[in-house]
């Protein structure tokens, strides 16, 4: 996945339920995705929420496009750290300011709090969770990753009849060059809904539906993405979007229409 995508972040008291100690970043604020990766950096009262908590349970929930991902992740400490400025636990430290326990140290001024161990396991849960997010929307994509998910429309190519030079592979390789990425396809109705939802601009033109049969008399006219994009056929349909009117229909396959492409 590529892209912009909302990404929240929030601490919690318990590992379930209604317990949020500190919105860290706004489920509705855009992160630069790349290849399912992205970083998020930890305001300052996010900061002092987690300094000031009086324990170590703390979790951290995070949220990707409106999804929550499920379970949380309990902070915890590290054992090895270069410098550790608060550390509950530091085993091996060039530099332990303040430490609990601090087993080998060059310098153990204090023994007091925990904030860079946190923020050090915040950082590496949200890591682990990146990587966990990145194989999820691998896998939903393709073994390539060349197949976006949670997409927005960004183009239009054509038009074109609904007889498409090499079928479906063809659709995705045209739309492919309309939006400039190898992971631009045709959209689907719920991508085009939620792009226009946000107040994108959309065209109208050919989408990817589900198969249907319309008619009161024979012949039925039958709705199959125009046979897979193999037919321009009058006795034949594929999906489209009306635009401005904003609501999806069909259209006979002989007639030629853009095709909506998303990424």
């Amino acid at each position: 996945m590529n892209g912009s995508v909302p990404i929240g972040v929030s601490i919690h008291r318990a590992e379930a339920g209604n317990s949020v100690l500190q919105d860290c970043s706004s489920g509705s604020e855009q992160r630069e995705v790349h290849l399912g990766h992205f970083s998020v950096a930890l305001p300052d009262a996010c900061v002092a929420s987690i300094e000031g908590h009086p324990d170590d349970d703390l979790w951290v929930e995070i949220s990707v496009d409106g999804f929550t991902l499920t379970p949380r992740t309990k902070l915890g400490a590290v054992p090895y750290a270069i410098s550790s400025r608060f550390a509950v636990d530091a085993e091996h430290a060039t530099s332990a300011d303040t430490a609990t326990s601090a087993a080998t140290a060059t310098a153990a001024n204090s023994a007091a709090g925990s904030l860079d161990t946190r923020i050090a396991a915040i950082e590496g849960r949200v890591t682990a969770v990146e990587t966990d997010v990145g194989d999820v929307l691998t896998e939903l994509g393709g073994p390539n990753g060349d197949y976006s998910v949670a997409a927005w429309y960004c183009g239009e190519a054509g038009p074109t009849t609904g007889d498409i030079a090499n079928e479906w592979t063809g659709v995705k390789a045209l739309c492919e060059a309309a939006c400039g990425t190898d992971t631009a396809h045709m959209c689907s109705l719920e991508e085009l809904v939620r792009s226009v939802s946000v107040g994108n601009v959309v065209a109208s033109g050919w989408f990817l539906g589900a198969q249907m049969t319309e008619g009161t008399s024979f012949p039925l006219l039958t709705n199959q993405s125009c046979v897979g994009w193999s037919s321009a056929s009058m006795t034949q349909l594929g999906h489209v979007w009306q635009s401005p009117q904003g609501h999806p229909a069909t259209s006979r396959c002989d007639t030629a229409n853009a095709i909506l492409c998303c990424d």
